[in-house]
Parts: structure tokens; C-alpha cells; sequence
């Protein structure tokens, strides 16, 4: 057993499920370019009382990226290549950008000014981990390029909160607060277990209309894993490239696990992936045999490079059109598992009865949407995943 393992199994003592409450009551107006608060208090994107979430983070060298963090999940084709438009080195936006904080007691009100760029998502607000909206505040994305501030106005409260916050996309320029208040550093977590998940699109929360609720981050609350860490790249797989996305499969990216947590791999990976490689028709891109031997390669490789990383295997997930899993996939899943018993302290979860022809509806969204789960769908994932992993678990 690893110690990445038994942090795990101590971080399961605080999982709970993903909670929405939607009768809390929470104002929320953005303007462009200033401040609504006179003379406001100003927390700086760089401090140290602020958490930043979801993993690797960077500052730019060309304005407005020189006064803003903006996360990185995963490698983009050359990471020596530097963007022109923020002058950071090619890696894609993250998948669950945010962060944390701690408003003290009687401050109701504050800022969160992000840089109006990146691909369109709602922020979802947080308070002592529970989410106070279904859908999230839409923060006046238009995609301008400038600094949007969303004022949210709390419930009073004579007890300090735990503020978080996920914004996508966008890069992070600070926060602003009435003039005279502060925050103060969240608690650190009483087991900071870390995790990475690789996987497609469906990992990177395709469909979901927050991609910070897609079924990885679902999976994390109940595990008790306070800042996962999402690397999913859509047409992605042991084998098969997306060309116009990254152009990289798992193996490429292989250094998203591996210095993924302050230059180092986490406690654990999940992988999740195979759908790509072999498609659900039969006969797919890839045979099951070349998915295997590719997916003993990619395991070997994860192990030799973090000995203390525990490893946990997904099977491919399904579609719409085939709730009872096909053939094909069946054989991609065994294939899969093969490689992963010949590692050490690597572990399997089969999802091949996730979908059946009773939920699929609930999982997709009836108009044969799959393979992409919507947000019911990603909940059901994530569950299912958490329960399979929890198993593992408690077992050793």
C-alpha cells in the first residue's frame, strides 16, 4: 500500500456530496473596468491569503495577463512555445479554475474580478461548501477583454465563511471589498490528500454547465479531496489524438500527473479513458490488443516516475445508443484492466452497468446526446465513482 493510498483513506473520513442550496439568497451585479465599492480594500491576484484552485497556474508577460493568474490544466501541443496573447508557455486553460478564502465575520459583500476572456462559464459561488446556486452567477461574459467586476452580496452572517469560488476559464485578477475589510486564509484541509484525473472531454466536464461540476469534482467532494485537479482533453485516450485540440494523447501529457502538485505527481491518478481508442462501433480506431499493451506502457511509466501514486482505472465509459455497453468496449475495458494488474498498486473501477437502458435518459439528455453526461448524468458519474473508489478503499 502506498502512502499516496493512505492519504486517501484518510481523506475519506471528510467527503460528503455536492450540495446546492438555492434558497439562499445571494445578490449578484458585475460592471466593467472599476469597482462598485468607494475607495475599495484591494486583494492583489497574488495574495497569499487566497487559494488558488485546480493545480498549475501562471502569469503572463503581455498586458492585462501581467496583473492576472491564469490556470493551466494540461500541456498544448509545445510547452516551449510561448502565446503571444498572454506570453505564458502553450498550456490549455484549466478545467476547474477557482479559489478560496475566508470572509470574517460581518463582511457581507465583496468582489471577484476576473479578465472577460476564455470560453464562456458561469461562476459558481460556494459558502462553507455549499453551493448557493443551480446555475451559477453569469458574471457578464461577452468576451471583451476587460476586467469584469461580479459583486456578490451575502446573507448576514455573525460567523466568518469559507468563500469559494469557480470561474472557468478566465484569468483571475483579484478581489475588491468595502473599503477598510479584509480576508483572511482558508484552514487548511485535516488531510490534504491530492488527485488527479486524466481522461476526454467526458472528464473535462463536456455538456456539464459547469465544468467544476463535472463528474471528477462530484467524485472529489465525497472523497474528501479538497482541490482535485482536472486534465481532460476532448478526443483524447491512451492512443488516439484530437489534432485539433491538443494533438496529444495520455502518454504525451504525461507530465500533467507528474508536476502536477508543486512540481511533483499527487497522492493519486484516476484515469479515466478508452471510448476514444475503440470506439463503440465495432472494429474502432484501435484494436484492443494495441489499447492494452499502450495502457501497460502508460501505467509502467506513471509508477517507475511516482512510486507513492496510487493509480485507479476507469473502463470506458458509454453512449446514448449503447446503454448495455458493446462488445467492443468490453473488450477495450479487459484489455485495459490486464495492463493495470500487471502494476503495482494500481486499481480498477468497472463502469460498464454506470448507464443502463432504465437511466439513460437521466444520464443524457434523450436526444442521444451521449457519450457526453449532463449535469444529472455527471452527478450519477461522479457517485458511482466515489462509491467504487471508497470500496477500494476501506478494503485495505
Amino acid at each position: 500500500m502506498s502512502e499516496g493510498f493512505r492519504n486517501l483513506q484518510l481523506a475519506l473520513a471528510h467527503g460528503s456530496a455536492f450540495v446546492i442550496a438555492p434558497d439562499t439568497v445571494i445578490a449578484a451585479t458585475t460592471v466593467t473596468n472599476e469597482s462598485s465599492f468607494p475607495s475599495p480594500s484591494v486583494i492583489e491576484y497574488n495574495d497569499t491569503r487566497v487559494e488558488w484552485l485546480g493545480g498549475r497556474w501562471g502569469q503572463g508577460s503581455v498586458f492585462p495577463y501581467t496583473i492576472a493568474k491564469l490556470g493551466q490544466s494540461t500541456t498544448y501541443r509545445d510547452p516551449s512555445t510561448i502565446s503571444q496573447t498572454t506570453g505564458l508557455p502553450a498550456y490549455r486553460a484549466g478545467n476547474n479554475n477557482g479559489v478560496r478564502f475566508v470572509l470574517p465575520a460581518n463582511q457581507n459583500a465583496f468582489e471577484i474580478v476576473l479578465l472577460d476572456s476564455g470560453s464562456r462559464q458561469p461562476i459558481d459561488l460556494m459558502i462553507n461548501g455549499v453551493a448557493t446556486s443551480a446555475l451559477g452567477y453569469d458574471g457578464d461574459q461577452s468576451q471583451t477583454g476587460n476586467a469584469k467586476y461580479t459583486r456578490f452580496s451575502l446573507p448576514q452572517a455573525s460567523s466568518a465563511r469559507t468563500i469559494t469560488l469557480h470561474f472557468g476559464f478566465r484569468p483571475y485578477i483579484g478581489l475588491r471589498l468595502p473599503q477598510g475589510e479584509t480576508v483572511a486564509a482558508p484552514a487548511l484541509p485535516a488531510t490534504p490528500a491530492s488527485v488527479v484525473f486524466i481522461g476526454d472531454s467526458i472528464t473535462e466536464g463536456a455538456v456539464s454547465p459547469m465544468s467544476n461540476r463535472a463528474w471528477p469534482m462530484q467524485a472529489s467532494y465525497r472523497l474528501g479531496i479538497s482541490n482535485p485537479i482536472v486534465s481532460g482533453v476532448g478526443g483524447s485516450g491512451y492512443l488516439n489524438r484530437n489534432p485539433s485540440d491538443t494533438g496529444y494523447n495520455f502518454r504525451d501529457r504525461i507530465s500533467d500527473v507528474l508536476t502536477a502538485v508543486d512540481g511533483g505527481p499527487p497522492d493519486a491518478v484516476v484515469v479515466a479513458g478508452g471510448i476514444n481508442d475503440c470506439s463503440v462501433a465495432p472494429g474502432g480506431p484501435y484494436t484492443a490488443e494495441q489499447v492494452g499493451n499502450e495502457a501497460l506502457g502508460y501505467f509502467q511509466q506513471l509508477r517507475a516516475a511516482a512510486p507513492k501514486m496510487a493509480i485507479f482505472v476507469l473502463g470506458p465509459f458509454t453512449d446514448y445508443n449503447n446503454p448495455n455497453y458493446s462488445p467492443t468496449l468490453y473488450a477495450c475495458r479487459d484489455a485495459i484492466f490486464t495492463a493495470a494488474r500487471q502494476v503495482d498498486d494500481t486499481y480498477t473501477v468497472d463502469v460498464s452497468d454506470w448507464v443502463t437502458a432504465e437511466n439513460r435518459d437521466a444520464v443524457f439528455d434523450g436526444i442521444k446526446n451521449g457519450p457526453h453526461p449532463v449535469a444529472t448524468g455527471h452527478a450519477i458519474y461522479g457517485q458511482r465513482a466515489a462509491e467504487k473508489i471508497s470500496q477500494i478503499l476501506l478494503m485495505r
